[in-house]
């Protein structure tokens, strides 16, 4: 698995520490958990997210917004007009491999995200559990 990580990079990461997280808590945990006197971090113990959570919420749909942003709008002269800007991201994911495992990470980080949030909030809307990146961006500030 290491190889291949290696080559794709975190690609096989994600399904292996899924595969980790689905050993089952020990039986007096979630008894403590289910009463609400679990000790640990009140997201893990309790269920509730933290100022942390939200926080990273806020700055990843910040970073996702800039983004946006600065491919659509930025001044043409930096960086070429939209059509120039496609072109060259298809010429660098089509011709760069670390380029194309991001592209995979990507693929494979979708289809996680969707059976993450799932799990963990049943009552999760569907478009944090479907809509990469930004979904999970708001299921943390919600």
């Amino acid at each position: 698995a290491w190889s291949v990580a290696m080559f794709l990079t975190n690609a096989l990461m994600l399904p292996y520490l899924g595969a980790r997280a689905s050993e089952p808590a020990p039986a007096a945990w979630r008894e403590a958990k289910a009463d609400g006197t679990a000790a640990g971090i009140a997201e893990v113990a309790r269920g509730e997210k933290g100022l942390l959570s939200r926080a990273f919420g806020v700055v990843g749909l910040g970073v996702g917004v800039l983004s946006v942003y600065w491919a659509l709008f930025e001044d043409p002269a930096a960086g070429g007009d939209l059509a120039a800007r496609g072109e060259y991201l298809r010429r660098l994911v089509t011709e760069d491999r670390v380029s194309l495992a991001f592209v995979v990470d990507i693929a494979l980080f979708s289809v996680w995200q969707a059976w993450f949030i799932g799990e963990v909030d049943e009552e999760a809307p569907a478009a944090c559990r479907f809509v990469p990146y930004w979904g999970l961006a708001a299921w943390l500030m919600l």
